[in-house]
């Protein structure tokens, strides 16, 4: 569905996603990896707390997130896509690859 919003001097074309709940995925996502840090690291109080920020950069340069959460992060936003363009998405074999051969194929930026 598109809807076109007008404004003065300019007219902006708004495309609304087949599920209008989308903002509630990506607040639902926000809110799970919060809540893993929020329980996984002994004293929340760093994360939650703006007056430590020199401990919370801290906290991110020695800790690693485990590979499980990260999967679990990206299947997540997997899912969100899917919702919002109404089938699977295609995942690519070798995304490295298929950058660079885009990169030099159909915009000349990488030479052989």
């Amino acid at each position: 569905m598109i809807h076109c919003q007008f404004t003065k001097p300019n007219v902006h074309i708004i495309s609304v996603p087949p599920h209008s709940d989308i903002d509630l995925y990506r607040k639902l996502l926000k809110e799970g990896f919060r809540q893993w840090l929020l329980n996984h690291f002994p004293d929340s109080d760093i994360l939650l707390n703006k007056e430590r920020m020199p401990e919370r950069f801290a906290l991110a340069a020695d800790n690693k997130l485990p590979q499980s959460v990260m999967l679990d992060t990206s299947a997540t936003y997997v899912g969100i896509a899917e919702k919002v363009i109404g089938e699977k998405l295609a995942i690519s074999e070798n995304p490295k690859q298929e950058i660079i051969d885009i990169l030099r194929n159909e915009y000349q930026l990488i030479a052989d």
